[in-house]
Order: structure tokens, then C-alpha cells, then sequence
């Protein structure tokens, strides 16, 4: 398993907010205050200052971008159990849970694992996000039969039926992933990243289910696997991310990283399931 650092990396970048200013081993982040990874300073690592400085230099900068002051700290590190005597509290109000662990598991393990070329899945495109706008400044039912792999004339695809996976947003897919036409903020983070591909699940030709990968080096990141309530509980999540496994593994990622709130407790049993274990767990802290 890779240290935290290097995952914590992987997530970032995976995920990167519209501004980022480096600050020693730190990275400040801001994007309109669209999730809390792409509107904090990530503190893996030493800042390069004290850390009182480096603190008023988080406050320093979300002033800057109107935002609200934020700490992405791992659990039970140095920055973290010094923040409380700085003045800093655990955000127990930030609505995707107060504490998120960071699950990875290798590519293709466990028992609802998709094959590559695997099935009900089909991969247009070379998967290259689309920039957005105001990009980076300086954040086993459901899977049948295996498919075919062959190159497509968008690109190395996987055939199949059910699940896509595209290089740009398809029809439908923001109005599932973000309620509605996304903001430049929500726009410019879920189109940015080295590779990233994005996942629809359609039944009756609506759109029932969406999910976003994005490879960086030799991990799969997942975000935003979202299925319409009417259609939970049928495989459909399943279905998502064997899809993104087959789309990832087809551009040469090994493994795969993701980040669930702790207390979401069906879907640690889903990826639990699927053979992720836990690397490490981090909190929001903001100023008490």
C-alpha cells in the first residue's frame, strides 16, 4: 500500500481545484467553495513555515477566494493533534460527514470485480478530460458477461451494453452528478485531471446512474457515483464501477483510490465488498 503522502497526492490531483497555491509540502485550494477537497489547504507534510504561520496563511488565502478557512488534516498526525491548541476544531456541520476514510484496493480484486473488455460496459474515446472553464490555476450483480476490446474509431473502447464510459460529460450525466446545469466551479473541477472519464448508467434511455474516474499514473480515483433513488439497490452502482474499472485498466492503472465518508455505512459495505481496504482517514478542521 502507498504511504499516505503519495495517495493523498493521487487524490488531489485526481481532483484538482480551479486555484492552488503551493505552501512548502501544503497546497491551499479554492473552487468556489464546490466540495470541501477543492476548498482546503490539504496539510500532508511539513508546510515550510510554523505552523501558526502557516495556519494564518490558510486564512490568509480563502479570504482571497471567499471561501471559508479549511484543513484537510490526517487523522492522528502531528498538524492534527496540534490544531486544537491553535484554535482550530473539527467541522462536525460539514454535510458529507465530519471524518472520510481513503479506501484503495488493487485493480480487478474482490468478488464484484470487472474483467477487462469486462462486461455491460462500453469505453468511447481516449478519455482525456475536458478542460473546464477557469481550469487549474497554478482538487456481484450487475456485471455480466466479458466483452469484446477492440479500437474504436474514438479510440481504444470496450463494446458491451448498459455503461459508458466517455472522455466528456454525455447528456444527462451533470443533471444527475450536480442537480442541474454545474457552475464554472462544479464544471472546471469534474472535467479537469490527467485522465478522466465519465460513467452513465442508462435504463429506457434515461439516465439512472453516473460516476467519474480519473487515472493518474497508476491509480483509478472514483467521485461521484450517484444512482437515482428509484433505481438503488438493483446492481446499478456495481454496474458504474466495473465499467470505470474496465475504461481505467484499458489506460493502464494497476490500482484504485477512493473517499467515503465514514459514516456512510452502505457504501463501506459495497466497497468493502469489492476488496478496498482503509488506508488512513482525515477531517475538516476550520477556526472554533
Amino acid at each position: 500500500m502507498r504511504a499516505v503522502g503519495e495517495l493523498e497526492d493521487v487524490c488531489a490531483r485526481a481532483w484538482p481545484a480551479v486555484v492552488t497555491r503551493p505552501l512548502g509540502r501544503w497546497l491551499l485550494r479554492a473552487s468556489g467553495g464546490y466540495t470541501g477537497r477543492a476548498n482546503s489547504a490539504l496539510a500532508v507534510g511539513p508546510p515550510g513555515v510554523p505552523l501558526p504561520a502557516a495556519l494564518r496563511a490558510v486564512v490568509s488565502f480563502s479570504a482571497e477566494h471567499g471561501i471559508r478557512p479549511y484543513v484537510q488534516a490526517v487523522v492522528g498526525d502531528e498538524v492534527e493533534a496540534a490544531l486544537p491548541g491553535l484554535g482550530w476544531e473539527v467541522n462536525l456541520a460539514h454535510p458529507k460527514g465530519a471524518e472520510s476514510a481513503v479506501l484503495t484496493s488493487v485493480l480487478g480484486s474482490g468478488p464484484g470485480r470487472a474483467p477487462v473488455g469486462g462486461t455491460g460496459v462500453e469505453v468511447g474515446g481516449a478519455g482525456v478530460g475536458t478542460p473546464g472553464v477557469g481550469g487549474p490555476g497554478v482538487e456481484g450483480s450487475g456485471v455480466g458477461a466479458p466483452g469484446v476490446a477492440r479500437p474504436g474509431a474514438e479510440g481504444l473502447g470496450v463494446s458491451g451494453s448498459g455503461v459508458e464510459v466517455v472522455g466528456s460529460p454525455p447528456p444527462g450525466w451533470f443533471e444527475l452528478a450536480v442537480g442541474g446545469e454545474p457552475s464554472a466551479a462544479q464544471r472546471a473541477v469534474l472535467t479537469s485531471g490527467p485522465r478522466v472519464g465519465f460513467a452513465c448508467l442508462r435504463e429506457g434511455g434515461a439516465v439512472v446512474g453516473v460516476a467519474r474516474g480519473c487515472v493518474v499514473d497508476d491509480h483509478l480515483h472514483i467521485a461521484v457515483l450517484e444512482v437515482r433513488s428509484g433505481h438503488r439497490r438493483r446492481g446499478c452502482a456495481r454496474r458504474l464501477l466495473a465499467g470505470l474499472d474496465a475504461w481505467a485498466t484499458a489506460h493502464g492503472a494497476r490500482r484504485r483510490v477512493l473517499q467515503v465518508a465514514t459514516h456512510n455505512e452502505g457504501a463501506l459495505a459495497l466497497y468493502r465488498g469489492l476488496g478496498y481496504v482503509e488506508s488512513h482517514r482525515y477531517r475538516y478542521w476550520v477556526p472554533a
